[in-house]
């Protein structure tokens, strides 16, 4: 593949990628306002400080996750110090690509499961939040 090919390819990637992403934050930040809302209906006190730590926090933790597990990836991959790119062995770029690959399509999947557990419904949020503006 060309150098063109390839930069073409790698940029519509990144290109798809972003739209999900911003997608995905608009997605999450409304649910969390939602969240916020139902605990403030059932416990009668308003955390959105608390939702918004907690999101933070979880945030965070995955970037240090990720960076650790780049560095493991690295590791073992076979990939040394100082080595160059004409001489990167043939299953180094196996083992990098199935992880990195499969291996991050498979992580980014299981991250998927707590939304199984939403089950705020347009018909429930409003009720709870018309139970809020009465005061009740």
């Amino acid at each position: 593949m060309a150098n063109h090919e390839l930069l073409i390819v790698v940029s519509s990637i990144l290109l798809i990628n972003q739209i999900f992403i911003i997608g995905y934050l608009i997605v999450q930040g409304s649910m969390l306002g939602d969240m916020a809302d139902e605990y403030a209906s059932i416990t009668h006190m308003r955390q959105e400080g608390l939702f918004a730590a907690a999101q933070t926090f979880a945030q965070k933790l995955t970037f240090g996750v990720g960076a650790y597990l780049a560095g493991v990836i690295i590791d073992f991959s076979g990939f040394v110090g100082g080595m160059s790119p004409d001489n990167v062995p043939e299953l180094t770029l196996f083992k990098f690509g199935l992880l990195v690959g499969p291996g991050l399509f498979v992580l980014s999947m299981l991250s998927v499961i707590p939304y199984i557990f939403y089950d705020l419904d347009e018909e429930r949020l409003a009720s709870i939040q018309a139970s809020l503006h009465d005061g009740n």
